[in-house]
């Protein structure tokens, strides 16, 4: 009931015995919800603080404001150094207005649609919020609402509260439901309404918790925290109770939520790697198989694809995968490189492990610390003390592609066509390798470059069974993908997202494979 129509009637009583007669000295904005109105009256300085946040729409009346020298913005000239002659409440409506002569201004608190407008005479001349200016097509006299609030427009409106007086919020209504308001016969409805209505013209004013949010209401409901005789004190009092109760839980639910996720994704994280790390050490027969290559270099042929050997490691026999064309030596250099890359790889794997380990344990004692902060106060000394700004998602959440680490080097693969686009533009250079899946849709597949290596052709199989893969072609048993230096592939001005041209290319026929 903050900004609600009963409770400004009061301010605007109060408020007027208390600034008639004050000169402007200045109006401003230090962002753009809040806007400070700074009067002075001899030597006493008075401020009226007009927020138009949604969740916010309210006024209040600090004792003291101190102006910022960056950021800060003077509004509404046309009435500075003028003085206040009236404060007027708008005829049933969560609006006030403040005058100068022939200047009016408006405190239009509409929740969602909140603002202040200056009015010169009757018409509309400037607008704090000017994005809410588009298509207010009231003159001041169109903000007061007259209602006929009577038995008979109860009965013409079904007996239904709400339309017969619109102005009662949804506190107002279920004060009179816990008063036992829809037991009682019509006509006794409306004595308790009039009752009501009575009561509202001098209310005490109640700072309470309604419905898990702070409120202020002009009637004794929820779980009331305070009890105040002034309205203005009041309109301060609800000020502080808002932002140190409302603001505190939120910003601390969130930062809880944040330290969820990511407690979540770093067990993700280390259980996906622990399965890879057991999977490379339980499986990584690379030397095994060189040195049995090596030992048979007279019992292999060339053209073999396959090699069938005594295995001394097991004493059994062994078939060896080998690449069709090259030398039994090549073929055991080929399983002598990955089995190098394999201990590179796990070892890498071994120190992320670690360190993510380290950090889960960092992030749950930060989340229990968090748990038990209670006031808005203990929230600030934890947010100085613990790094709440490395709280993010993981690379692959927040970077156009997917990576992957295959054999010492990086594939970046593009997450849809925006994003194919993100990925050439911004995270490519002229020497790394693009792939695609020929004239079908897909991913941008980019194999990074590494100074001083070129690209082995099964590194680029790999890239171009990931690129398959991730195209319209990836239940094809064979599929030809096109791959080229980055520095070949062009986006043109009016394209498509993620259609590009290029400018040479070769192919490769590959089985579409994930990673």
């Amino acid at each position: 009931m903050h900004n609600n129509f009963y409770f400004l009637r009061q301010i605007s009583k109060d408020l007027e015995s208390k600034i008639v007669g004050s000169r402007l000295i200045s109006c401003f904005t230090q962002n753009k919800n809040e806007l400070i109105l700074e009067l002075s009256r001899g030597s006493y300085l008075s401020y009226i603080r007009i927020n138009t946040l949604p969740e916010l729409s309210c006024i209040s009346f600090p004792n003291e404001f101190n102006r910022t020298k960056k950021n800060s913005v003077n509004l509404f000239d046309e009435i500075k150094n003028l003085t206040v002659t009236t404060v007027v409440q708008f005829e049933n409506d969560r609006s006030l207005g403040i005058s100068f002569d022939d200047y009016h201004l408006a405190i239009l608190l509409h929740g969602t649609r909140s603002n202040v407008v200056l009015f010169k005479g009757e018409e509309p001349l400037l607008f704090f919020n000017k994005k809410l200016s588009r298509g207010f097509n009231k003159n001041l006299k169109d903000l007061n609402l007259p209602l006929d609030f009577s038995f008979d427009r109860f009965q013409s409106c079904d007996y239904n509260l709400k339309k017969t007086i619109p102005t009662f919020d949804q506190i107002l209504i279920k004060y009179l439901e816990n008063k036992g308001f829809h037991d009682l016969s019509h006509e006794d409805q409306w004595q308790l309404v009039e009752s009501l209505l009575v009561y509202l013209d001098s209310p005490t004013f109640y700072l309470t918790i309604f419905n898990n949010k702070p409120e202020l209401s002009l009637v004794e409901i929820g779980a009331v925290k305070e009890k105040l005789e002034n309205s203005m004190d009041a309109a301060n009092a609800f000020f502080h109770f808002f932002t140190s109760t409302f603001y505190f839980e939120n910003t601390k639910n969130k930062l809880l939520k944040d330290y969820e996720a990511e407690i979540k994704r770093t067990k993700s994280y280390l259980l996906k790697s622990r399965e890879k790390l057991d999977e490379l050490l339980n499986n990584n027969r690379y030397d095994e198989y060189a040195n049995i290559l090596m030992a048979n270099l007279s019992n292999v042929r060339s053209e073999d694809k396959t090699a069938s050997l005594y295995d001394f490691y097991h004493n059994k026999e062994i078939t060896i995968p080998l690449k069709d064309g090259l030398s039994p030596q090549k073929n055991a250099e080929i399983y002598y490189r990955k089995a190098k890359n394999k201990k590179l790889e796990v070892s890498n794997l071994e120190e992320s492990i670690s360190q993510k380990e380290l950090r889960l344990f960092q992030i749950e004692d930060e989340y229990l610390k968090l748990k038990s902060v209670s006031s808005g106060k203990e929230l600030k000394i934890f947010t100085r003390t613990v790094e709440i700004t490395k709280l993010h998602p993981q690379e692959e959440e927040i970077k156009p592609y997917k990576r992957v680490e295959y054999e010492g080097f990086t594939i970046f693969v593009g997450k849809n066509a925006k994003s194919n686009d993100e990925l050439l533009q911004n995270h490519t250079f002229k020497d790394d390798l693009w792939l695609h899946a020929k004239d079908v849709t897909g991913s941008h597949v980019i194999l990074k470059y590494k100074s001083g290596n070129n690209f082995p052709v099964h590194v680029i199989e790999r890239a171009a069974e990931i690129a398959a893969y991730n195209s319209k072609r990836k239940t094809d048993s064979h599929c030809p993908v096109i791959y080229t230096p980055r520095k070949f592939v062009r986006k043109q001005k009016g394209m498509a997202p993620g259609a590009v041209t290029i400018d040479k290319e070769k192919i490769i026929m590959v089985t579409p494979k994930g990673f």
